[in-house]
């Protein structure tokens, strides 16, 4: 199963952490009651004001992720189902953020690579199809139900540790955190505890600067 929960998120990081505490609980505790606040904050305010924030940041975020020297169609993706996570997708991903940039753009790769000054290889390159498929299928089938914060977290480590280390393309995906090695990349990558520390530690960081920007008095969600 490439894509589950059966782990701890770490609480040892050796970023340094903004946060007050390094338990877990205390951080998934605090991003609920930013949530709580700005929820009460939208409802005494006009919602078309908080919508348009939120989506501003979301397609700024996005496009700094995948920027390009082409368009990218941010709309189309905001769209987007989990019945529509398909390899066809990740491949006009790739072919549309690489084009004019990388020669084989939206083309999974048929040679071995690894990251830089690394001895460590990515996965064989006859398995990248059915594994991927596999990788995708799963997603589809796991963020299709309301899912808790802790879970979102963990389900999105694993998929971020799975894909990269299909690495399914020769270039443009070489996203080499520091933390994926807390999975020993291993052909499971069971434990991604560290990443998953790390994508709570941003959701955290998200949800207080909104909160700070909008004037939202934070002091009551002690």
């Amino acid at each position: 199963m490439f894509i589950h929960s059966d782990f701890e998120i770490s609480s040892e990081v050796w970023w340094k952490s903004h946060l007050e505490e390094n338990n877990n609980e205390y951080v998934i505790n605090k991003i609920e009651l930013f949530k709580k606040q700005i929820l009460s904050e939208m409802e005494k305010d006009d919602k078309n004001l908080w919508i348009g924030y939120m989506n501003y940041h979301r397609e700024k975020y996005l496009l700094e992720c995948i920027s390009t020297e082409i368009d990218i169609k941010y709309d189309e993706l905001q769209k987007l189902s989990e019945n529509e996570f398909t390899q066809e997708l990740v491949k006009r991903l790739h072919k549309d953020i690489g084009k004019e940039i990388i020669e084989d753009a939206g083309e999974y790769r048929t040679i071995y690579v690894k990251p830089h000054q690394e001895d460590f290889m990515y996965m064989d390159p006859i398995l990248i199809n059915d594994k991927l498929e596999e990788l995708l299928s799963q997603c589809r089938e796991k963020f299709k139900d309301e899912l808790s914060l802790e879970d979102a977290v963990k389900y999105g480590a694993c998929f971020l540790s799975q894909f990269l280390f299909i690495h399914p393309f020769s270039n443009g995906n070489e996203i080499y955190l520091q933390c994926l090695k807390d999975a020993q990349w291993s052909y499971e990558l069971r434990s991604p505890s560290t990443l998953a520390r790390f994508i709570l530690e941003c959701i955290y960081k998200t949800l207080y600067d909104i909160c700070v920007i909008m004037d939202i008095d934070i002091s009551t969600t002690e």
